[in-house]
């Protein structure tokens, strides 16, 4: 009952902020994002630590570091409207703090997986009997590649969460998605994993410090925000799930290299997912095409 409480509470006050003229600054954003979940948060008091930064204060106890990074990159791009970039993420926050099983809900993180992965399980379902259309656990389509489903990671393991764990939880799948991204925000902030330079030949492709059971994921969150947006003017690859890299869409040079490295790393890695580049275009992810990525502009 509290989350259709919060979702209505959030939708009256949303609509006035459209009237701004020009795309918020980070700092603006952070500071309506307080105003606004003060009010629809009532018993939970929130402060700001830096730009894109809050501490959540419950009243019983209790504390829930905030961080805004994806809400923001959502607006900046123009991929939701402000409204819905601050609305989404109070209810997120709220689902943060007050669901039953708040520790449960800090640890759902998203997982990239191929298509393929769709198939093989089916197999196996049918092999053991069981209808095959009847696939157990919770996925979204990213692209025709591509799929996003959903982690419990605990420290014994990483359990994809079910169709009826997602339903018990009460959130959209915009809203599962905003919170699991934000808590692989979390992750990177714990792991402190950054972007960090691939070689000393290819200095402008950049690849994970670290290897990471979630790294491909970071095609959905990325560990540091105050590099160029992701979206603009990179391509993202992700042979396994482990490895990573991010090449500048004009340097053929570096897309010769690591594709061929891309190729390799598919071909014998048995967490491996797509042989393929992908760049943003339209709004979405779809996989990269050089022809097209050179394609001169009218005029």
């Amino acid at each position: 009952m509290r989350k259709h409480w919060v979702m209505l509470v959030a939708a009256c006050l949303v609509p006035s902020w459209e009237g701004a003229a020009s795309t918020l600054t980070r700092g603006e954003f952070t500071a309506l994002f307080e105003q606004e979940a003060e009010t629809v948060l009532a018993d939970t008091g929130f402060d700001i630590v830096d730009e894109l930064h809050l501490r959540a204060n419950k009243p019983g106890g209790g504390e829930l570091i905030v961080f805004l990074d994806n809400a923001y990159h959502s607006y900046e791009l123009g991929q939701q409207p402000l409204y819905e970039a601050i609305q989404s993420k109070i209810v997120v926050v709220d689902a943060q703090l007050n669901h039953d099983s708040h520790q449960q809900v800090s640890r759902i993180l998203p997982v990239i997986k191929p298509q393929s992965f769709l198939v093989r399980t089916r197999e196996q379902l049918s092999e053991a009997g069981v209808n095959k259309d009847l696939t157990p656990f919770y996925y979204e389509h990213l692209n025709s590649d591509l799929i996003v489903l959903y982690v419990l990671d605990t420290p014994q393991s990483a359990q994809y969460l079910t169709k009826a764990q997602v339903k018990a939880l009460g959130l959209s799948a915009t809203h599962l998605r905003a919170l699991a991204n934000d808590n692989l925000q979390m992750h990177w902030q714990q792991t402190d994993a950054k972007w960090v330079v691939f070689s000393q030949e290819l200095q402008g492709v950049l690849t994970l410090s670290k290897r990471d059971f979630y790294a491909a994921s970071s095609l959905l969150a990325q560990p540091d925000w105050s590099l160029a947006a992701l979206e603009e003017g990179w391509v993202f690859f992700m042979p396994a799930r482990d490895h990573v890299y991010l090449v500048p869409r004009e340097d053929a040079f570096a897309m010769s290299h690591i594709s061929a490295l891309v190729k390799d790393i598919y071909k014998h890695n048995r967490h491996a997912i797509s042989p393929y580049g992908y760049m943003f275009d339209a709004g979405k992810w779809v996989r990269y095409s050089p022809l097209k990525a050179v394609e001169p502009s009218d005029g």
